[in-house]
């Protein structure tokens, strides 16, 4: 009888070793996962940023190459 209470003792920490593990990776991938979608978010305001940051210089761009060139003949 001892003997069974022993091994039921065993398997129950053995089990418990399991799941602690189990948990542990559960935990660990989900911070991965979380990390990776924090530096995404994080890539993708710093790209936007810097668009916006060259967005003016772009604009006074386009607006000299829009401008119509004046050609003069000459005679």
């Amino acid at each position: 009888m001892r003997a069974r209470r022993l091994l039921g003792d065993q398997q129950k920490r053995q089990l418990q070793m399991f799941s602690v593990a189990k948990a542990k990776r559960q935990l660990q991938m989900f911070s991965v996962a979380k990390a990776k979608r924090q530096l995404q978010m994080f890539s993708v305001a710093k790209a936007k940023r810097q668009l916006q940051s060259a967005q003016p210089e772009r604009k006074s761009t386009l607006v000299l190459m829009m401008t119509p060139i004046k050609t003069y003949r000459i005679t």
